[in-house]
């Protein structure tokens, strides 16, 4: 088989490069996939994920510059108005109130009380009410969080950290939680959904982003805090309201709409992630990644097919056709998986994988089909013709193991009484005559386009038709014979000039 062949040719050469070229390639596979691959999902997700359409349940209540301006200061937020703000909403009996801004610090103490009162009248009243929460692992000082986790007891707390990536700073991913003194302390949307307590799956799984069929962010039910007291109650009942600021340069994250739509329409208000989080929690929603090893099984398939493409003899434009139809191949599954099942499969490292392979491979079938070409290049040029030996380069199976009937014609050269003649000169001038003879000899059998057989003593035979087929193998067999018996006489000629008697070289032709 060839492709043991392969295996035998990298082991043979020098190990620590072939170490040191996977290392590398592990290295810049490991570099590239993760941010390529974010982005890959990023557009996935913002353009061709399943959850289209209209979400219900929760709804947005928010603090924007509108709301600000009839304040003398912008932070914190004035008190006593929120206190407003959650009155009026409770009175419509939502589900739930979640009220996403941090109450870190002492502001006047009759709003803060006012704030405080309020919250504890909505939760006996049968609203539960949940206030964001943040640690000194998320900036805060031992003194913040001391007045945080005394101001409005009787709320429930939830972190309000999200889940940015390290890289780019998006958001893709669930925060559940942490443990914090040895408890389980909810993220915020976790304890909106009524899971105060440690889940089953404390990773960070994928985040899901509702959308729109033009590839937007889906437009949750938004109203101004400064209206709260004055719209129908309905569109609060039985909703779970976030209750958050919607400010252009505070509290606001870089989602996966970026790439469709650009850093401002793609850039939401942390209230506004919350409500996708919270959603996606209520729904049972979830972006699932297939498992290890069925990811092994196809990526293994995968890397198959491309050995056995690079490593084919193919026309040399056919194998990158074939291996670009093989990668469009995995990125189209790639997308259905998650166009029609939110099933995420991963197609950067894949690609590098099967490019880097696929060229190795490619490279080092190329390097053997060159060194086959030479070795029969020089293996058949001393006794071949050129335009035989090209023949030969261009179709190497043309040479069949174990022989096959074939109509060749061969012929034969002798010289009439060389052994007497050869016993009249020394040594040394019967080696060089000979030599001469025979090279003259080879070179006409060459050019013919004669397969040289064997040559002995002063006998020269060849054939044609074989190894490749010559279709006027006869007429080129006379020819031959014709160009043998004029090359003979002349060189007789020579060498009766020189005082020797050179017999007739006899030519048989069968």
């Amino acid at each position: 088989m060839r492709v043991p062949k392969l295996i035998s040719a990298m082991a043979g050469r020098d190990l620590w490069s072939w170490v040191i070229v996977i290392v590398l390639f592990t290295l810049v596979t490991a570099l590239v996939s993760r941010p390529v691959e974010n982005l890959l999902s990023d557009l996935l997700s913002s353009t061709s994920s399943p959850f289209v359409g209209k979400p219900d349940g929760v709804v947005v209540v928010a603090i924007g510059e509108e709301t600000l301006k009839q304040f003398p200061y912008r932070s914190p937020i004035d008190r006593e108005f929120l206190a407003g703000v959650v009155a009026a909403v409770a009175k419509a009996r939502p589900k739930a109130i979640g009220i996403d801004i941090l109450f870190d610090q002492a502001t006047e103490p009759a709003k803060d009380g006012e704030l405080a009162r309020v919250i504890a009248e909505t939760v006996a009243g049968g609203v539960p009410v949940v206030i964001a929460n943040a640690m000194e692992e998320d900036g805060l000082d031992a003194k913040q969080v001391e007045w945080l986790n005394s101001y409005a007891p009787e709320a429930f707390r939830g972190l309000a950290t999200l889940a940015r990536d390290r890289f780019d700073g998006v958001v893709r991913e669930i925060f559940p939680g942490r443990e914090e003194d040895g408890q389980w302390v909810a993220g915020f949307t976790q304890a909106m959904a009524g899971y105060p307590g440690q889940p089953a799956d404390t990773s960070r799984r994928t985040m899901v982003y509702y959308r729109t069929e033009h590839s937007e962010p889906f437009a949750f039910p938004q109203y101004p805090a400064e209206s709260a007291a004055f719209l129908p109650a309905e569109w609060f009942a039985d909703k779970y309201v976030l209750i958050g600021v919607d400010l252009k340069l505070d509290d606001r994250h870089p989602t996966p709409f970026i790439i469709p739509n650009g850093i401002s329409a793609g850039t939401l208000p942390g209230v506004v992630i919350h409500a996708h989080l919270l959603q996606q929690i209520l729904n049972g929603d979830e972006v699932r990644s297939l498992a290890w090893p069925l990811l092994a099984a196809l990526g293994s398939v995968a890397a198959i097919l491309c050995w056995w493409i690079a490593y084919r003899p193919l026309p040399i434009l056919l194998k990158p056709v074939a291996i670009t139809g093989l990668l469009m191949l995995v990125w189209l599954i790639a997308w259905l998986s998650y166009s029609r099942l939110a099933i995420h499969v991963p197609v950067v490292a894949p690609t590098v994988v099967i490019g880097g392979v696929a060229a190795l491979l490619t490279f080092l079938a190329w390097k053997r089909d060159s060194d086959e070409r030479r070795f029969l290049q020089r293996a058949f040029s001393q006794y071949v013709s050129p335009a035989i030996v090209d023949t030969i380069v261009a179709d190497p199976d043309s040479l069949k193991l174990g022989g096959e009937r074939r109509t060749i014609t061969c012929v034969f050269t002798d010289l009439e009484g060389f052994t007497s003649f050869s016993e009249s000169l020394a040594p040394e001038e019967i080696a060089g005559l000979l030599n001469e003879y025979l090279d003259r000899m080879c070179n006409l059998f060459v050019e013919a386009g004669a397969t040289i057989d064997k040559v002995v003593g002063d006998a020269v035979v060849g054939f044609f038709g074989a190894p490749t087929e010559q279709q006027d193998q006869a007429n080129q067999a006379v020819g031959l014979a014709l160009a043998i018996d004029r090359f003979s006489e002349g060189f007789r000629k020579e060498l009766a000039a020189r005082g020797m008697t050179l017999g007739v070289t006899r030519v048989g032709i069968h």
